[in-house]
């Protein structure tokens, strides 16, 4: 089930389907769209669920419907795959082996995994995505590849959805290509006692 702000649900039976947007406070009248195997990327649910609601790049409704869309998806996603307890080493072993690191399931700490996690560079709805597939990620060996292949593939996942899991938000980093020092992976937030 995917909750958009909050405003609509979707249901699950025999096809898959997406909630209908609602982009304003205005009421929510249900609009359930098949989409066949959930197993399709983030950015093809996006695309079908644009299409079915008349969404167009040309309109302003479309980027902010597509941020909060795939933020809520990724996020989902990312839940669904990893968790969201930043110190289960199931969750950290499984994003090692997505991430490709040979060995992640003989890795005896989270210490050892962020160290094995230290220099390989993903993006987070290509993670998603392989980890929905089985299969292992694309990665990069330097940030600024990274932020290269995100703006040319418009895979930016918002910041601000990252709030809702302490896992995810270890990962995030800001991209600015050519500055290698806000490249670093965002530091978990302290909790208040």
């Amino acid at each position: 089930m995917y909750i958009i702000e909050g405003h609509c649900h979707t249901i699950a039976g025999p096809s898959l389907l997406l909630p209908h947007f609602c982009l304003s406070s205005a009421p929510c009248i249900m609009s359930l769209v098949p989409i066949g195997s959930q197993s399709q990327d983030v950015l093809v649910r996006w695309d079908q669920y644009a299409l079915a609601n008349g969404l167009h790049r040309t309109m302003d409704e479309y980027w902010e419907a597509r941020r909060l869309f795939i933020g809520r998806v990724v996020n989902a996603d990312f839940n669904e795959f990893f968790g969201s307890d930043k110190v289960d080493l199931n969750a950290w072993r499984g994003l090692c082996r997505t991430e490709g690191i040979d060995g992640a399931d003989e890795l005896p700490t989270v210490k050892a995994c962020r160290k094995a996690l230290e220099h390989v560079h993903c993006n987070i709805i290509d993670l998603v995505d392989a980890a929905r597939q089985q299969q292992i990620c694309r990665t990069f060996r330097h940030p600024d590849d990274l932020v290269r292949y995100s703006k040319d593939a418009g895979k930016f996942y918002p910041l601000k959805s990252a709030k809702e899991n302490e896992l995810l938000e270890m990962f995030l980093v800001v991209m600015q290509e050519g500055n290698t020092a806000n490249l670093q992976p965002r530091r978990p937030r302290r909790q208040r006692r």
